[in-house]
C-alpha cells in the first residue's frame, strides 16, 4: 500500500524503535546489498569476457545442451533437467520457465522427489542435467548426482566452489563464485561472499545463478536460430502477448 499524505494514521503505527537512525541504518543495508550484487554481476561479466577457462566451460555447456536437445525426426532427442534445492531451486524453476518459453524442453526436478519416484522423468542418456548449488556441497544435490540414471547423463554444475563435490561430479562447471572472504576455507568464503555477510542469506549467489541461467538460455536460443516469433507463440498472454497480436 502506498503511504502518502492521505494516510498519516498508518505512519503513526510504525514502531517507535524504527526511528530515523534505525531507518537510516536499514537504508544503508539496502544500498550495500544492491551495490554488492551489482559488483558481483560485474565480476562475472568480466570473467565471461576475459577468462579463457570460463569461456571454454560456457562453450562446452552450450555444446552439450545443443547436442542433447536437438531435433531428431522432428522431436527433441532429450531435455534439460534442472535440479536445485532451497533458493537455488527457485532460481532453477525460473531457468526452466525461460527455456520452455524459448522452445527448449526442460523440467525442474527436486532432488528429494527424485528419490521418491520422480527419477523416472530422466531419460538417460539423452537428457542433460543442470544442477544448482552455490556451495557445491548440498547433501541432497550431491546424493542425487550419484544416482545411476543421473550418472549416465551429461551433467552441468552451476556452483561457486571449485573444490566442491558437485564440481567434481560434473562434466562441466560454470563458475558463479564471487570474490570475498580472503584466505579462508572454501565453505566460509562462500558464505562471506553474500551481499550481507552478517546474515549470509542467498543474495549475490542467487543473482549470479539467475544471470548465468539467463545467459545460457538466450545463447542457446541464438545458437539454435530460434526467433522472436517462437517466443511470442509461447507467450500469448500479458502485456507481451498483447503487444504482438
Amino acid at each position: 500500500m502506498h503511504l502518502g499524505a492521505d494516510t498519516p494514521e498508518l505512519l503513526s503505527e510504525v514502531p517507535l524503535s524504527l526511528g530515523s537512525k534505525s531507518l537510516d541504518a536499514a537504508l544503508d543495508v539496502a544500498i550495500l546489498v544492491v551495490q554488492r550484487e551489482a559488483d558481483a554481476l560485474q565480476h562475472v561479466s568480466s570473467a565471461m569476457q576475459q577468462s579463457p577457462r570460463m569461456q571454454s566451460s560456457f562453450r562446452r555447456a552450450l555444446q552439450l545442451l545443443l547436442q542433447k536437445t536437438r531435433l531428431v525426426d522432428g522431436r527433441p532427442l532429450g531435455k534439460v533437467v534442472v535440479v536445485g534445492i532451497g533458493k537455488s531451486g527457485i532460481i532453477g524453476q525460473k531457468i526452466v520457465s525461460m527455456l520452455l518459453s524459448l522452445d527448449t524442453q526442460a523440467v525442474f526436478l527436486h532432488p528429494a522427489d527424485a528419490l521418491h519416484g520422480d527419477l523416472g522423468m530422466i531419460n538417460s542418456p539423452h537428457d542433460v542435467i543442470l544442477s544448482l548449488s552455490y556451495s557445491g556441497n548440498s547433501p541432497e544435490i550431491v546424493a542425487f548426482m550419484e544416482l545411476e540414471p543421473v550418472r549416465r547423463c551429461a551433467r552441468i554444475a552451476l556452483a561457486g566452489n571449485e573444490k566442491s563435490t558437485l564440481v567434481q561430479q560434473a562434466d562441466v562447471w560454470l563458475d558463479c563464485s564471487i570474490p570475498g572472504g580472503g584466505a579462508t576455507p572454501d565453505d566460509v568464503r562462500v558464505l562471506q561472499s553474500e551481499a550481507y555477510p552478517n546474515i549470509p542469506a542467498p543474495t549475490t549467489s542467487t543473482t549470479i545463478m539467475l544471470a548465468l541461467g539467463d545467459a545460457l538460455a538466450m545463447s542457446l536460443t541464438q545458437a539454435k536460430g530460434i526467433e522472436k516469433s517462437t517466443f511470442m507463440k509461447n507467450h500469448p498472454g500479458g502485456s507481451l502477448g498483447r503487444m504482438f497480436k
